[in-house]
């Protein structure tokens, strides 16, 4: 496994690249059948009766199909995955590098006789999913990934975002914001799980072969400060994932047109700001795009008598008596602080952002400790 240098970085995971035809001088003879996307991995599901090519050996899915544009021109599309790198799988498929081996995946293994150079100047990128990897050490078991995911989800909910998580049972290991086909600039397609345990529950004929205990390890030991990395150290290895499906989200994401050359040359201070606007648009805590620790337990320091001089210490008492009298359902509290919020009328949208975001500290700082300290959370 050859590890890029720079893997602290924003690296896209998944894409499609669109491009004209007559860049593509001759086409594999069994281009016959084609794909889906799959709507949390955005890997191809399945097959569907139409002009194009899947390749599908050890965990390695990748596709190419063709369709006609409302003007006529026909386009070749190729569905790539980090996992066209093998072992190189997590080095992304955004660096020069990497695109380079996608085209010989794209003209070895898929048989399709398009340049290097026309690849990269002349195709789009659709469908894109951009992630950056982190690794946290307090995570050292399967047992402590859900916690982790669960003070994630807090954050969430205590934002008011509640509506838009995805709630999967398949899926416990992960934080799924909105769905991948509905996915748009204002909210899009979000998702931050355990990548080891990703691996292993949907890839595992590609982890056996390609990645491994070993490789998981290795690449640790490029994310993290840790020295050694041990086996307990893979649990910790976690993945945040944006999804920009359509042109216009993947120009809004560049700052630029869409092509696959602007995306191998932008800027990570770039990519960096617009994901941060995401993760910060759900409410989560951003310390975590620092590659900073977050706490996963409960929060018990926050005592009652630190309200004894607050300015709102009735109206945070009176939430912690709503949460006794219906069972800790925070999602009700937050429906009724939701409530709140909305009627101020007449009132500057940008005022009433600030005061959502005060309920909502004032939930996480008071409310949600105090009470899950007196019932022994």
């Amino acid at each position: 496994m050859q590890l890029d240098a720079k893997l602290q970085t924003y690296r896209a995971d998944s894409y499609t690249l669109n491009i004209d035809s007559n860049f593509v001088k001759s086409l594999p003879c069994d281009f016959e059948t084609t794909y889906t996307v799959g709507s949390t991995t955005g890997e191809l599901k399945q097959e569907t009766k139409s002009k194009a090519l899947v390749y599908n050996h050890q965990g390695i899915k990748i596709g190419a199909t063709n369709y006609r544009t409302p003007r006529g021109k026909e386009l070749i599309s190729f569905r790539m995955t980090s996992k066209a790198l093998r072992s190189n799988y997590f080095n992304g498929i955004s660096s020069m590098e990497s695109v380079e081996a996608i085209h010989k995946v794209i003209t070895k293994d898929l048989k399709f006789d398009v340049g290097l150079n026309d690849l990269i100047e002349n195709s789009t990128v659709t469908d894109l999913d951009l992630f950056k990897d982190f690794h946290f050490e307090q995570v050292q078991r399967v047992e402590d990934i859900k916690p982790f995911i669960g003070a994630l989800r807090n954050s969430v909910v205590a934002g008011g975002n509640h509506k838009h998580l995805i709630n999967d049972k398949v899926l416990d290991n992960s934080l799924l914001m909105n769905n991948r086909y509905n996915s748009n600039l204002k909210n899009p397609f979000l998702k931050c799980y355990a990548k080891p345990s990703e691996l292993l529950s949907n890839s595992k004929d590609f982890y056996k072969s390609f990645i491994g205990m070993q490789g998981i390890k290795n690449y640790l030991q490029h994310v993290s400060c840790s020295n050694p990395i041990d086996k307990k150290s893979i649990y910790g290895l976690f993945r945040y994932e944006v999804s920009f499906k359509k042109s216009d989200h993947v120009k809004g994401l560049l700052k630029g047109p869409n092509k696959l050359k602007n995306l191998i040359e932008c800027k990570q201070s770039t990519l960096s700001n617009r994901m941060y606007k995401v993760w910060d648009k759900y409410d989560l805590p951003t310390e975590l795009l620092r590659g900073e620790q977050i706490k996963v337990e409960k929060k018990r320091r926050k005592r009652i008598e630190e309200l004894a001089i607050h300015k709102d210490r009735a109206l945070v008492l009176s939430w912690i008596e709503i949460l006794r009298l219906n069972n800790g359902n925070f999602e009700m509290l937050d429906s009724i602080v939701h409530s709140l919020v909305m009627t101020m009328r007449n009132v500057d949208s940008s005022h009433i952002s600030k005061v959502r975001r005060y309920y909502r500290n004032l939930v996480q700082e008071y409310v949600r400790p105090i009470y899950e300290d007196e019932h022994g959370f």
